[in-house]
């Protein structure tokens, strides 16, 4: 017998293994999220008689449409046992938390797919390509050229993170991420080597790959862009760095490429996506994705 249903504290065991073998994540990450950004209301799970076999996890957030915040969730880390893959237990999973959250008021559900062949999976479930990100790869001495070009001094102390993060992504589409999500990513990125380097009215959150350090969000006002790049050049000192923006942020000079990245889903019968301001979403973002 197959079911849909709200995990039980019955399950979190089961969980705890599922989210290790699905995302070969380390233990100390699964205890910290398990910790602080689980919740047995936002975890849907498909049981096949009375086994957990797949599961996800609703992460509540807002989107701002026509200068107004929605509510939407952030389908997480959803995952079916290997054995039972292929069967269509996460499609009816979906389908049930979409369900769900439609009843809580919810009007949209976005994710990141996990890898580009899962964008063709999400489409048939009925979402769609919607947010996108600029990528900029730059050298150690490109990077180095670049602060030295635009340098400027002066410091002051940092706003919250939250704070300073809702400011700069505030356009139609945007997605936004509070305290809790953001202290997450961070401790994600540090589990890994990384590390959130902040300054001025800015901050990035810095993942480390070898000779590469991946700049997974980098916030700051006109002023700490150059200050903040000086601190991220100074902290790590790799030979590659990548940046993810905003997909029509031009900071680097024309330099970067545009690709998708997230996917929206109207969860109701009316096609809301098309209540969207065209000129205003151009490039929505949904930026830090704890991934």
């Amino acid at each position: 017998m197959v079911e849909y249903k709200l995990a039980c504290k019955n399950n979190i065991k089961d969980l705890k293994i599922l989210f290790k073998d699905s995302f070969h994540v380390s233990s100390l990450e699964i205890d910290y999220f398990f910790k602080n950004i689980f919740k047995l209301e936002n975890c849907p799970v498909c049981l096949v008689d009375g086994n957990l076999v797949a599961a996800l996890h609703m992460i509540d957030t807002y989107i701002l449409k026509n200068s107004k915040k929605y509510p939407v969730y952030y389908l997480y880390a959803a995952a079916t046992f290997l054995k039972y893959r292929g069967n269509g237990y996460m499609r009816g999973l979906i389908n049930y938390a979409n369900d769900l959250a439609f009843k809580r008021g919810q009007l949209y559900s976005v994710l990141l797919p996990g890898n580009s062949s899962l964008y063709n999976f999400y489409e048939k479930l009925g979402y769609r390509k919607f947010f996108k990100i600029k990528l900029v790869e730059l050298t150690d001495f490109e990077l180095k050229s670049f602060i030295f070009k635009n340098f400027k001094k002066g410091e002051n102390y940092a706003k919250t993170f939250e704070s300073l993060r809702n400011n700069f992504f505030n356009n139609d589409g945007d997605i936004f991420w509070n305290q809790d999500h953001i202290n997450y990513a961070i401790n994600e990125s540090r589990t890994y080597g990384g590390d959130i380097v902040f300054c001025e009215d800015g901050y990035a959150i810095c993942n480390v790959d070898e000779n590469c350090i991946e700049v997974i969000e980098i916030v700051f006002n006109g002023a700490s862009f150059n200050n903040l790049l000086n601190k991220i050049y100074n902290s790590f000192k790799k030979e590659k760095y990548i940046f993810r923006l905003r997909a029509n942020e031009n900071y680097f000079c024309n330099k970067g490429i545009v690709k998708d990245f997230g996917m929206i889903k109207s969860l109701d019968k009316c096609d809301r996506l098309k209540f969207f301001n065209k000129e205003k979403y151009k490039f929505p973002y949904l930026g830090l994705t704890l991934d």
